[in-house]
């Protein structure tokens, strides 16, 4: 079984690779990009470099998440920061973030397909986790959000 770090975006729980998730960062400033998708929700600095930030629960079609507008407590915003030079990227998710396992040989399961098209086209397995966690392809994703914004 493969490690991954899961998080919650939304009512999503996602989780990504320990091969691209880097650091979870607490705090954080944002900065609004001009006539930008409502899922990227803008740009922070992180250890000197900007980052874009997404939001998945938005992007996949699961309603807005609410991890921005919650400031303070356990569930404040918070962002797992994952990629190496121009191909990082950060996603925003609320809660505490937790260790998945998953087998990364292992088909997709048929559940998988309960997912919105966006989320099931970037899914690399189910996690053997409770609750389950979707793990996605981080490098399939970014790809994916990239060719939207260049739309």
């Amino acid at each position: 079984m493969t490690p991954a770090q899961g998080i919650q975006c939304g009512s999503l729980n996602l989780a990504f690779s320990f091969a691209w998730a880097r650091s979870i960062v607490e705090d954080f400033s944002l900065t609004p990009v001009p006539n930008a998708p409502a899922w990227l929700v803008g740009a922070a600095n992180v250890e000197g470099e900007i980052v874009p930030v997404f939001d998945l629960a938005s992007w996949a079609g699961d309603g807005a998440s609410d991890a921005l507008h919650t400031e303070s407590g356990a569930g404040r915003a918070r962002l797992l920061v994952g990629g190496f030079g121009d191909e990082r990227a950060a996603i925003v998710f609320s809660g505490s973030a937790r260790m998945v396992r998953y087998a990364p040989d292992s088909q997709k399961i048929a559940a998988g397909s309960a997912l919105t098209p966006r989320l099931s086209a970037v899914m690399l397995a189910a996690s053997e986790t409770t609750p389950r966690h979707w793990v996605l392809d981080a490098r399939q994703l970014l790809d994916q959000l990239a060719a939207e914004l260049a739309t």
